[in-house]
């Protein structure tokens, strides 16, 4: 994650619709390869972070939150750029509110 710190300081900003649409293909891409290499199942948190790396390494940083909910408890983890989503569904993340934003 250092890495990742130290390369995202020279990135384009994460919100500009090259960043953005470059991001959005490599996280297609990540979605094909994900069940080559594990499953996403009920691994919010590791799915998340291996997105991640694939996109540091592509020189894209993106944001990765954790967020919870009451009634009943449930947490999550996703990647997200500006507005857009890009490990999971827009629908289902907005259920959960923020906690950590990286």
């Amino acid at each position: 994650m250092r890495l990742a710190a130290r390369r995202a300081e020279h990135a384009a900003p994460p919100d500009s619709s090259e960043s953005l649409d470059a991001m959005k293909a490599c996280a297609s891409a990540f979605e094909r390869l994900r069940p080559l290499v594990f499953t996403a199942q009920e691994k919010c948190l590791y799915d998340s972070l291996a997105l991640m790396a694939f996109l540091a390494s592509e020189g894209l940083f993106p944001r990765w939150i954790i967020g919870v909910k009451t009634g009943p408890f449930g947490a999550h983890a996703w990647v997200q750029s500006g507005h857009t989503v890009l490990s999971d569904q827009h629908e289902y993340v907005r259920r959960f509110q923020p906690i950590l934003v990286v």
